[in-house]
This record gives C-alpha cells, structure tokens and sequence, in this order.
C-alpha cells in the first residue's frame, strides 16, 4: 500500500532521528527521542480508513506508549484491546492502494478506491511492529544515559515542540468513580439537566486534569459541554466535575465521559487519559400537555419500552406534584391503546389525602397483556375521575409496551460477574423465559453485532443461560438470544463500567 507525501516525510524524520540518536553515542537532547515518538503517531495518523474507524492522534499515542513504556506481553495485550476498541467490526475496512491527500477529497474519496481488507489482527501486527522499533530507539537510549540524564527525558515536558500534539511526562492513569445520572433517567423538554462524575487520580503523580461531557441528541448531532472542567488532583484525590443541560428534543439522548491531561480554549483536548463508554439512551426526553398550572407529572414507568409476553402483565406507575398553589385532591389515571386506537387499558385512583403544594404521590396498576403487538401508553391527572385534566405525559402517547408471541424467547434480566470491561473473560447469566437447549446468543456494541462461540454458551434452564466473553469496552451492551427456528428474543441493554 502506497502512503502520501506527508506520512513518508514523517516516516522519513522518524528514520533521521533514530540515526540521531544511534550515532550520538550518548544522547542529551530529549527532543531527538521525542520527535522519533511524534513523528511515528503522526505517520499512522495518516491512515486512510472510514471516518467512523479512523484513529485520533491521542488514541494512537495511547497505543504507542503501552509499548514504549513496557515492552512486555501485558502492554501487546493492551495494545491489542485498544484496536478492538476502535476497530469495533473487527477489520479496517476500505483501504485503498493508492492514498492520495484526504482532505483534498473528490467527493468519492476513500470510497471510490476500495480494493482490499486488512483483518485487525494484521493491523495489529504493523502497529506493534512499527511501536516496537520506536521502543528499542527509546529504550536504548534510555539505557546510555547516565541516571541524571534518566530524569531529565523521563519529566522533560514536549511543550517546546512546536506544532506536536502533547504527551505527559510520565504515566497518568485514573479511574471513574461514579456518575450522575447513575441510570437511564426520564426527563421532559426544557428541563435543565445535572450531569457530574466523580474521577480518581490513581497514578503516582499530581496532575491538571480536565474533565469533559458529551451528549448526543436524538438527531444524532452531538453537544460538547463547555467549558471542560480543570481538577487538579494529588495521586489518590477524588475529584468532581459537574454542568448543567437543557434538553431541547424529545427522544433518547447518549452520555459520555472523558479527562484529558491538556486542554487549551479553542482547541482540541489531547491526550485521553479515560473515559466512561457511551452510555446510550441515558437520557430519555418526553413531552407533557398542561391544562392548568396546577399539578405535573415528573416521572412514570415504563419510560422506555417493555417487553413482555402475551398472557403476562407490566407495572404501570406514576409521579406527579401538586404545583398549586392550594391544598387539593387529584385524581391520577393512566390509558393503553392498541395501533388500531383501540381503548385495552383504562385506569385510575382517586388519592384519599389531599396534597400539600409541592408534596409528591405516586400511583401504580398492573396491566394484563392479551394479545401480541404495540401498545400505546399515556398518564393523566385530574381534578375528577376523568373530568377536569390538569397535565398528561407522554404527549402525544408513546410506544411503551412490546407483546411477543407466546413461546417467544424473551430477555429479562443480565448479570454480570464483573461489572467492569476488561480483557479478561467473566461469565454472564441472561435471565429469561422460553430459552431452549443450543440457543444461541448475540451481544451488541455500538451497532456492531458480535455471535458468541456455541462452545462458550452454556444452557441452564429455559428461564438461564450462561456465557463465557470478556467485555473489553466500557458502555452500553445489548444482548438477545435466538433459539432453534429463528426464534428471536428481544434486544436487551446492560452497562459495562471502565
């Protein structure tokens, strides 16, 4: 594969600085070891590979320095699960023979030259191949200088570089906490939102981080909150950063986390030092229809679709405050109907106690489901039994109960023995109904669809199966199980933690 005049330039400077350094016998200019680093990140940045695929420079110095700092199986097993990370269908795809400049792009770009496929294993082999002679220059090095040398390229600060992205002086590392929202909240259009996080300093250096937060709205357009948050942290500190959001859709709204080790006004944040994954549908947006000022709904269940079998039954419950300016009693209901407009379900209580203003009360019903299908749910409040609305949520109703057929395989529950993504394999339960002997089982990330090995499913019972897989990305996970006949269950969401 041919690559552009700029990658060769960088790969060529590469070439010059390690013989710098080979033939200066005793090297004192940390910039000579330095420029061999950047010049490597910025030749492997210039891959041509869909923008969906393609490595940051800060992803890239990740991998890079897993080996550079550690020539050992451990860091090549990192380096392995950052490409599994950002290579998530296992393949760089689209690579063209001839790359020309990118951005110079003819409105096929690297579409109209697609000629092969190059397995992630193979990329991985050249990256590691490529990162391993950058280590031994660096290494090397490392070995000729006296121990007072040592220091000086192991804090030397690479600021003084000029037009090179950033790396810290040494190691950083840290650990997410906690963060709020915790779980998937239900909110409603033009509220202002709270979202924080709680960020551990776990490496042996004190250090500026600078936290950011960024949602992606149901139009798929994506919100970076401004401005990213400084926290500097001792090694061990617990720090905190937090912004406040008005959601402007309706619809599901994905959360993520990150801190950064530098990070100037106007610019790109360089150097990732963690993130929490994409927490998909984290936020969901309804809208509610007031008559009066008098009471809202602030929550009800379910907020996001539940699946259930038909002949079985889902909790419907409600929240709602009395925003009068009176004490008062209200009547609280909730209707389903078919997507024919066929009334299924009618429901309300009349409280016994009046409500103060502001107090809160929440209501429930459980709802048999008797046939297969869609249906539509809405919650009210009113001043009489279905007399006098107030406020009504959803607006208009919403798709919030899923019926399959009966002897559908239908997933429930998953739990996870370790909560946290790793490279290391952990088994999962899938709690569920009508499971069958040799079913098998599909988990998603990101959209990508990923079958587990048969030998790696192990059947419990119709209502348990089990699966050995290792989880190496922090997020939003999806599973769903397939019997024998094509029988398909519902997808179900799990979060994997960092």
């Amino acid at each position: 594969m041919a690559i552009d005049t700029r990658s060769r330039r960088a790969w060529n400077q590469s070439q010059e600085a390690a013989r710098q350094v080979s033939e200066s016998g005793r090297p004192r200019d940390r910039r000579v070891i330095q420029r061999v680093h950047y010049a490597f990140v910025e030749m492997l940045d210039r891959r041509t590979i869909p923008e969906e695929l393609r490595f940051s420079r800060n992803e890239l110095q990740e991998i890079a320095e897993a080996v550079k700092l550690d020539v050992t199986v451990q860091s090549i097993e990192q380096a392995n699960s950052l490409l599994r990370l950002y290579l998530l269908d296992g393949t760089i795809s689209g690579v063209p023979d001839e790359i020309e400049d990118p951005i110079a792009d003819d409105g096929e770009g690297w579409r109209g030259h697609v000629s092969k496929f190059v397995s992630w294993r193979s990329a991985a082999v050249v990256l590691l191949a490529l990162a391993t002679i950058v280590s031994a220059v660096v290494l090397w090095a490392w070995y000729l200088n006296p121990e007072e040398d040592r220091q000086a390229v192991s804090l030397a600060s690479p600021t003084d570089i000029p037009g090179q992205a950033l790396s810290p002086p040494f190691p950083l590392s840290g650990s997410f906490d906690s963060w709020e929202p915790s779980e998937p909240v239900l909110e409603h259009i033009w509220n202002e939102v709270e979202l924080s996080f709680q960020f551990t300093n776990t490496s042996e250096h004190p250090w500026e981080f600078f936290a950011a937060a960024t949602l992606r709205r149901p139009d798929g357009r994506q919100d970076h909150l401004a401005p990213m948050r400084a926290v500097q942290l001792e090694p061990g500190n617990q720090g905190v950063a937090r912004w406040t959001y008005i959601v402007e859709q309706i619809g599901e709204y994905d959360v993520i986390y990150g801190v950064w080790a530098f990070a100037e006004e106007g610019k790109e944040p360089e150097f990732r030092v963690d993130n929490n994954g994409w927490q998909s549908g984290h936020l969901v947006v309804h809208e509610g229809c007031p008559t009066t000022p008098d009471a809202r709904i602030f929550g009800f269940s379910p907020f996001k679709e539940a699946h259930v079998l038909a002949g079985g039954s889902v909790t419907l419950s409600m929240d709602f405050r009395n925003t009068g300016v009176g004490s008062r009693k209200f009547v609280a209901g909730a209707s389903i109907v078919d997507t024919d407009e066929n009334l299924v379900g009618n429901y309300d209580t009349v409280l016994e106690d009046a409500l103060l203003p502001g107090q809160t009360a929440t209501v429930q019903w459980e709802h048999m489901v008797q046939e297969p299908g869609n249906y539509l749910v809405q919650f009210g409040v009113w001043e009489r039994p279905w007399e006098g609305l107030i406020y009504r949520a959803p607006c208009p109703m919403e798709r919030l109960i899923i019926a399959h057929p009966p002897g559908t395989p239908l997933v429930n529950d998953v739990a996870l023995e370790s909560p946290t993504s790793g490279l290391e394999d952990q088994w999962i339960t899938i709690a569920g109904e009508n499971f069958k002997p040799y079913s098998a089982v599909i988990l998603k990330f990101m959209a990508v669809e990923y079958p587990v090995d048969a030998e790696r499913v192990e059947y419990q019972s119709s209502r348990e199966i089990r699966v050995r897989e290792s989880l190496t990305v922090p997020g939003t996970w999806q599973v769903r199980v397939v019997n024998s006949g094509e029988e398909r269950s519902n997808w179900l969401d799990f979060r994997v933690l960092p």
